[in-house]
């Protein structure tokens, strides 16, 4: 026997929303990845640099900790999903196209935006 129940929740708005979230997030990622080699090359950026421009990531991940701490109890996860999404989407054509260190420090709001989504984004109990 199956449970119409466990059928029913498994297509809830709610988690095809964290599906969709979760394909977003992996397309940019995953097209940000196959670029690296192509953006170093144009940036003509060394090792040591390029390290260094690349941890401007992690420096959007804190800033985003610190955004979804304050922003927690006073937004919707609904908003802070959509806004995210619209900025990692909004961030992708600038990383694509990436030839020079300003266009690279990009990252930090892409980094900024998925860290918010990772962050608030969750299906809920029941």
């Amino acid at each position: 026997m199956t449970s119409t129940a466990g059928a029913t929740a498994s297509r809830s708005p709610a988690r095809l929303a964290v599906r969709l979230v979760f394909v977003v997030l992996g397309g940019t990622q995953g097209g940000w990845m196959a670029r690296i080699p192509a953006i170093r090359e144009a940036t003509g950026l060394d090792t040591a640099r390029w390290g260094l421009v690349s941890s401007g990531s992690a420096a959007g991940d804190v800033v985003a900790l610190v955004l979804v701490t304050v922003l927690i109890g006073r937004v919707s996860s609904r908003l802070l999903s959509l806004a995210a999404a619209a900025l990692v989407l909004l961030d992708a054509p600038v990383l694509a196209d990436a030839s020079s260190v300003p266009a690279l420090l990009a990252l930090v709001p892409a980094a900024l935006g998925g860290a918010v989504l990772a962050g608030r984004t969750r299906v809920p109990a029941g």
